[in-house]
Parts: C-alpha cells; sequence; structure tokens
C-alpha cells in the first residue's frame, strides 16, 4: 500500500509542477480582467519564474502600469491612517500625563495646605502659588483629554462614515434575489 500511494505521488508531482505555469497564467489573466491588479501581478510574476515568456512580459508591463497609480494611492491612504492613529495615542499618552500631573500637584497642595495652613502671610503666598499652579494644570488637562476626545471621535467618525483614510469597512446591501437586506463587510486576506 505505501509502494503504491509512494508511486502515485511520484507520478502526480511532475504534473502539479507543470500545471502550475498554466494555472498561475489563467488566474492572472482572470484577476486582469476583473481589474484585481494586484492579484494579477503577483499571479503572473509566479508563471514568469516558472516560464518566462514575452507574453507574461507585455502582462506584466501592462498590469505594471495599472498597478502603480493604486500603489501610491494605497501610500497615501497608509500615510493618512498612521496620522490618525498616531495622533490619538500621542493625544491620549498627553492627556494621561497631564491627568498623573493634575492629580500628584492637587495631593501635594492638599498636603502643604494642611501643613502651613494659617500660619504667616508668606506661607499663605506659597499656598496661593501652589493653588494656581494646581488650577493651571487642571486647566491643561481637560484641554488635552477634550483634544484627545475629538480626535479619537473624528478616527471612529472616518472609519464608519467619512472613509478619508479607511476604506470602507461596513457597507449596506440588498439582493432581492436571496431576499437579504443588511450590512456587509468584504474580507480580505
Amino acid at each position: 500500500m505505501k509502494k503504491m500511494f509512494a508511486a502515485v505521488l511520484l507520478l502526480l508531482f511532475p504534473l502539479t509542477i507543470c500545471a502550475d505555469y498554466s494555472s498561475y497564467f489563467a488566474l492572472g489573466k482572470d484577476a486582469y480582467a476583473a481589474k484585481d491588479y494586484d492579484a494579477a501581478f503577483s499571479n503572473f510574476k509566479k508563471a514568469y519564474a516558472e516560464k518566462p515568456t514575452e507574453e507574461l512580459k507585455a502582462y506584466l508591463n501592462e498590469v505594471g502600469k495599472n498597478l502603480a497609480p493604486k500603489q501610491k494611492e494605497r501610500s497615501n491612504n497608509d500615510f493618512k491612517k498612521i496620522v490618525l492613529l498616531g495622533s490619538d495615542i500621542i493625544l491620549s499618552a498627553t492627556a494621561a500625563w497631564a491627568y498623573l500631573d493634575y492629580s500628584g500637584s492637587s495631593t501635594a497642595y492638599e498636603t502643604l495646605y494642611t501643613v502651613l495652613n494659617k500660619t504667616n502671610a508668606a506661607n499663605y503666598n506659597i499656598l496661593i502659588y501652589d493653588k494656581k499652579q494646581v488650577e493651571n494644570k487642571g486647566i491643561y488637562m481637560a484641554v488635552m483629554s477634550g483634544a484627545a476626545g475629538l480626535a479619537i471621535i473624528y478616527t471612529l467618525g472616518d472609519l464608519f462614515f467619512f472613509h478619508n483614510a479607511f476604506d470602507v469597512p461596513v457597507q449596506f446591501s440588498v439582493n432581492p434575489g436571496r431576499q437579504y437586506a443588511g450590512l456587509s463587510k468584504e474580507w480580505r486576506f
């Protein structure tokens, strides 16, 4: 049984190697016809690695011309995504740091107040100065928290509604043939 299995594998192995060129070429042509230039380029490149021909070279050049603007657009969208997410992270981290600074300053002021309360004019001036510092840190914390919240809301809005940086992840679709109306998501791997 093992010998027969090995013999079948040895006979089918060369067929799979020969089938790669034609299958990659066919997949590339189908993807090119469907204007999926990424898949077409990938399949034509694999077929060209198996068996370089002038026809494949022409297809690769043509697909490369169509692929260049899409790659540039994709890199611009990637930059937009990085800027949006990066600003969210930086503003959120700054807001968290501002909260921790405000909290520490507030605790330090309360401790100082219990020690210096009702002593003399110099200590009173120190308490007023520290109180103003704590209030300024509270204002800074509120502004940074608001800015971080607005940035996160905008990123979520872009993700679900605006689609300036993020592609459309979910679309409303109606298919009367299947009697379906609802949300659909395109999955890419």
